[in-house]
């Protein structure tokens, strides 16, 4: 646990310093730069509510982070800046489960409840002075959002996508899936051939 002397300046005590600043900032562009992505292919959730998210999320840690420094006793109390960040991706997952929607054999909003769980990563990762793990992350989603947008038929027409003959067999095998077949199987679907 760090420990706070006289010599620090006020404003990096406080967390209201320009790191903190340049975190949210980080948090914020990263975030706007996704929702904007989402919003060009009209999904769902855009601009505005992946700022928001990823925001917040930054905020909620710094919070954490600085907010509660004046009332440390040393030896006397303690804080846990993790459970903040459990209690994020608790309250993500709610917002989450309610994006995604299972019509007959369809699935609709579960990448787009992905992509707000991802981007409450990245503003997590603002928040608590990774920056390089945001920016990381954010690049490798631009991947897979630009690689899915763009996939290429072989010469015989197949996509380069699974076999989904293969995955529903795997599926039928599993007896947990066999619980649960009428909700996996469109699931496999939405996650591998994109729905």
């Amino acid at each position: 646990m760090q420990k706070y002397n006289a010599g620090m300046m006020i404003a990096e005590l406080s967390g209201q310093g320009v790191k903190q600043f340049a975190e949210l900032g980080l948090a914020f562009l990263l975030s706007a730069v996704i929702g904007l992505e989402r919003e060009i292919r009209h999904k769902s959730a855009g601009l505005r509510t992946y700022t928001i998210i990823g925001t917040a999320a930054a905020l909620f840690l710094l919070i954490s982070k600085y907010g509660f420094t004046d009332v440390l006793v040393e030896d006397r109390i303690v804080l846990d800046p993790s459970r903040v960040a459990a209690q994020i991706v608790s309250g993500i997952g709610i917002i989450g489960a309610g994006l995604i929607f299972v019509r007959e054999d369809k699935v609709n909003g579960l990448t787009t409840a992905a992509t707000v769980w991802l981007v409450t990563a990245i503003g997590m990762a603002c928040g608590v002075g990774l920056p390089i793990l945001a920016l990381v992350v954010t690049g490798a989603y631009f991947v897979v959002a630009l690689a899915h947008e763009n996939h290429p038929e072989d010469a015989r027409g197949n996509s380069p996508r699974l076999n989904m003959d293969f995955l529903v067999a795997l599926a039928q095998s599993s007896s947990l899936t066999h619980r649960f077949r009428g909700y996996s199987l469109p699931l496999f679907r939405h996650l591998l051939l994109g729905d």
